[in-house]
């Protein structure tokens, strides 16, 4: 039976969602974090420690928890290890002062290193075997098409994020501190505290989209080209979006849909090779991420005080 071109347009459409739902998670860390006038290179690192808790869980307990169960525990461990490696990148970066974007680098380089290398230890050439272990999915059908469960996670959490931050009294200290730390800590108020908070945050959310990165596109087995850039496409989304919430995930979803053309436009229409390379439509998400930054960083205005170090001795 011929699928017809509106089915396939949608099936498009929403996997363009899904591939965009990490892409977000990534963005709204980031954006935590910078309101805070900390910047997070360290996302993608971030993400993939937290792809590797998510395959960890399905892999050793898939079979026991079940298929709500991996889902659930996996995001949570995920989150948590996210957390615990933004908390490396606070100490340095906030504590210690260390530059901002050395910090986060060399969280990134260490990520695939570290976990490839245990998946090695662990398994030493044995095939990681999630999907025999377990049968889950992250997709729920609406109107007979497939949702990603995390993509409404994601919408959820922007709105939450947007909330917070122009609404309570916590985005409020969390967007003067990326501003003008001094006047907040003249206050009375902590800008160590708060950045702290704000960044571990950024972590947590990293490590979620690491996790549904991983349950979504690879059934839960790790690989050093499981995340392959999406930590970094979240900071372009930031840039891109303004800083906003709802500009971050428009921009997310702009750079998720570029992205899903490698891997379902080909796939649906495969006449599209015969006038575009598919080596073309798999870098066209990172040519459309530089040449977005170019039209619009220029008005795309940080947060006063991101990547600067705050020493109350010389406020």
């Amino acid at each position: 039976m011929e699928i017809s071109l509106e089915t396939k347009l949608i099936f498009i459409f929403l996997s363009s969602l899904a591939y965009a739902t990490p892409i977000i998670f990534a963005g709204i860390g980031g954006l935590y974090s910078e309101k805070s006038g900390v910047v997070n290179i360290g996302l993608e690192g971030m993400m993939v420690f937290g792809a590797f808790a998510a395959a960890m869980v399905s892999n050793f307990y898939g079979a026991a928890l079940g298929g709500t169960g991996v889902i659930i525990v996996s995001i949570l461990m995920a989150g948590v290890m996210g957390g615990i490696c933004a908390l490396l990148h606070a100490v340095a970066s906030i504590t210690f002062r260390a530059n901002q974007i050395i910090s986060g680098t060399a969280l990134n380089m260490i990520a695939v290193s570290f976990c490839v290398f245990i998946i090695k230890l662990l398994f030493d050439g044995i095939a990681q075997s999630a999907g025999a272990n377990v049968a889950y999915s992250m997709n729920i059908m609406i109107g007979g098409y497939p949702l990603n469960i995390g993509f409404i996670l994601v919408v959820i959490t922007t709105i939450i994020t947007s909330f917070i931050l122009k609404k309570t009294k916590f985005g409020l200290r969390l967007r003067a501190v990326g501003e003008n730390p001094s006047a907040v800590d003249t206050a009375g108020i902590s800008v160590t505290k708060i950045r702290y908070t704000a960044v571990i945050l950024s972590g947590v959310f990293a490590g979620i989209g690491g996790a549904i990165t991983i349950l979504t596109f690879a059934d839960g087995r790790f690989s050093a080209l499981t995340i392959s850039g999406l930590g970094f496409l979240g900071l372009a989304s930031l840039v891109f979006g303004k800083w906003n919430p709802w500009g971050v995930f428009g921009a997310a979803i702009f750079f998720g849909f570029s992205r899903n053309m490698a891997e379902t436009a080909i796939s649906n229409f495969p006449e599209i090779t015969t006038v575009i390379p598919s080596v073309t439509l798999k870098i066209l998400p990172y040519v459309l991420t530089i040449i977005a930054l170019i039209l619009f960083s220029r008005s795309a205005v940080a947060p006063k005080a991101s990547g600067q170090p705050y020493d109350k001795g010389q406020r």
